[in-house]
This record gives structure tokens, sequence and C-alpha cells, in this order.
């Protein structure tokens, strides 16, 4: 980004400036604009201004550097590429990659598993700093002396509400171990996510819980908690806020939509409507109760609607209400209360885009 004031002049016609991308002073003034093989990009908002043909649910049409230019590259507009990795070019050796990037041939040749270390192929992708997983900064314990009773006292009511969802039993305190939880396969697990809702939501919070199984799930609409989901009041609220947007013509057939369906009362909807909502949860599809306010990305497509939702688990989420608070899941590492996220997929048939809500 080009700062009020300074002005550097180069010596030769040199035309690329940051993060080595051709710049196009013609288009917005010097150092604003900048091209590479796929986008447009513009460094005083870090964003692309033409759309990107390749979209992602949980990212902008319009980001780059996948929403972090300090640490991510990206030569061709494709996609962030970890710097932490190296493409061998033609002329490079262990030795002058080493130099460049401040290690050694030595750490080169362990961190790669190379075997000749006077062979490298042009093309080839090494890991130019240490792969070893390191924990993230904010950890349960790091949580557990900011928050003393909080955080031990939460965390062990969730402990036995997953195990409740998943037996069936609500007196686990002594009764039903661990071993219930620790031990399903991903097999058993499949099998819980087809059949039963409430032990797909005891799975999905005893994961978060203990930092096991993946950081994010999918499921769709054969799946249990899928179908609880897509009759619940959030998902009417969703529907009925599209198609009032679509009656009122803020966008066309073929057009996708979000909309946020709040559950808690810092979200906009008082405290009074918030526990409307959580009761009317519990009483009638327990899964929203248990994963609160959802985000639902709507595609209209006809008289059907094409719907995506979308959910983390994150201690801002379930606990404190702080962003700062969440905990990163680190590949390698068991990480507990680290953020997992899911997704609901289903199609609503037949929605009469012409009916008025009754109020």
């Amino acid at each position: 980004m080009a700062m009020p004031g300074r002005k550097y002049i180069s010596a030769s016609d040199y035309r690329y400036g940051f993060g080595a991308q051709e710049k196009s002073d013609e288009m917005k003034g010097e150092g604003n604009s900048y091209t590479a093989e796929f986008w447009e990009y513009d460094p005083r908002i870090g964003r692309r201004w033409n759309i990107d043909p390749v979209t992602k649910e949980w990212e902008s049409p319009y980001a780059a550097f996948n929403n972090n230019p300090l640490f991510f590259s990206d030569p061709q507009g494709l996609d962030g590429e970890d710097p932490q990795k190296y493409k061998v070019q033609k002329g490079d050796n262990l030795t002058n990659i080493a130099k460049q990037y401040n290690t050694s041939v030595d750490n080169l040749v362990k961190w790669n598993n190379i075997v000749d270390r006077d062979k490298i192929n042009i093309g080839q992708e090494l890991v130019i700093s240490d792969p070893t997983p390191k924990k993230p900064a904010v950890t349960y314990e790091t949580l557990a002396a900011k928050y003393p009773n909080l955080i031990p006292l939460t965390v062990s009511g969730a402990y036995s509400t997953s195990l409740s969802l998943y037996t069936g039993s609500y007196n686990t305190y002594g009764s039903v171990s661990s071993d219930v939880m620790s031990n399903l396969s991903e097999e058993q697990k499949q099998k819980d996510f087809t059949s039963n809702s409430p032990k797909t939501s005891g799975i999905l919070m005893w994961e978060f819980l203990t930092g096991t199984g993946p950081s994010h799930r999918s499921f769709n609409q054969t799946h249990a908690i899928t179908k609880e989901i897509m009759w619940s009041e959030s998902a009417r609220q969703a529907i009925w806020a599209m198609v009032g947007d679509f009656q009122n013509g803020k966008y066309k057939d073929g057009e996708t939509r979000g909309y946020y369906a709040a559950m808690a009362p810092d979200k906009g909807i008082g405290v009074f409507e918030s526990i409307r909502r959580h009761a009317n949860a519990y009483l009638n599809t327990p899964a929203t109760f248990y994963r609160g306010g959802m985000y639902f990305r709507m595609t209209k497509q006809g008289n059907n609607i094409v719907v995506k939702v979308t959910d983390a688990y994150s201690v801002a989420s379930m606990i404190t209400r702080k962003a700062a608070d969440n905990i990163s899941r680190v590949p390698g590492l068991t990480i507990p209360l680290g953020t997992t996220s899911v997704e609901f997929n289903f199609i609503w048939e037949n929605v009469n885009f012409n009916q008025k809500r009754k109020e």
C-alpha cells in the first residue's frame, strides 16, 4: 500500500511491487493496484476487486491471501501459499535455499527426509521451517488460570451433557464412564450420525471438549441431525426471511443469500426472546438448542431452496463470548476446546415464494 507523503522512484522501469505482483498504476494511481494471473488486487483494503471464480463457503469471493496478506503469498491469484514451504527453482541447491531462509542444510535434509543432499528436483516442494507441531498460545490451561471458576465448572457440565446425550442417561456423574465416548470408533460414529440426532450432538460436543475427531464435519439430508435442523424454528426464520427478500425484489432466482438465526441475547434479540427460542428448541428440536445460533446460506433454484447451515463450537460461542479466548486446533496435537466447525446440507422443496407470512 502506498503511504501518504512517501514515494519510491525506481532507477529503472521495474514493474513489480507488493508480493512480487505486477503493478497496474494506471488503474487507481501509483501503488494502489496490482495484477496477478487470476485477479486484480487493491492493497489499501486487502481485497481483490474482481470476484474469485472459485468460491469457498467460508470466505468472501473478494478475499485475497486467505485473508492474511502478512502471512501468505499468492503469486498467481489462486490460493494463499504457506510461506513455510518452498518450491525448488532451476539453479537451486540446498545451500542457497538454506541461506535464503536462514536455516541449515542439515535442517532441510531432516525436515524433508532427503536421502541425497546433492540432488533436489525442479518443482519439488521443500519444508523450510521446523514442522514440529506447536501448542497454540491460548490453551485450556491458560483459560483455566484466567477464569478459575468459569472454565472448569462449564467444561465439567458440558462433559456431563455430552455423555447424557449419547447414553440417554441424565445422571452421568459417577454412573457413566467416559470410556463410552472415548472408545467410539469412526465407523460407529457414522452409524450414529445416520440414525440418532441426540447421539450426534453428544459426539460433536465431546470432540470439541476433548480435541479429538476432525476439526470439521459435514452432514447431509440422510443424517438424523440434519433432518431435525431442517424443521427447526431457526430454519423457518431463515426461509421466511429469504421469501420476504425475494418478494421485495432483493435478489433473483439462482442467487444466494445468507441469514443468521440468532439464539443468544447479545445477538440483538434480547433476553426474553432468547429464552423463548431456547425453550422452543429444547422442546421441539434439541439439536438446535445444543448448537445455538447458526448461519444459513441459501440459494433459490426455482421453487426449491438449497440450504447450507454452518456453525462452530468455540470457547467464545460456548463459554466466554470473547473471540480472543478461542483456541486453535493444531494438526498432530490433541487440543481440548479447540474450535470445531460443522455444516448441514439440505433442500427445501416446493416453497411458495408468493405466500405472505402471517404475523
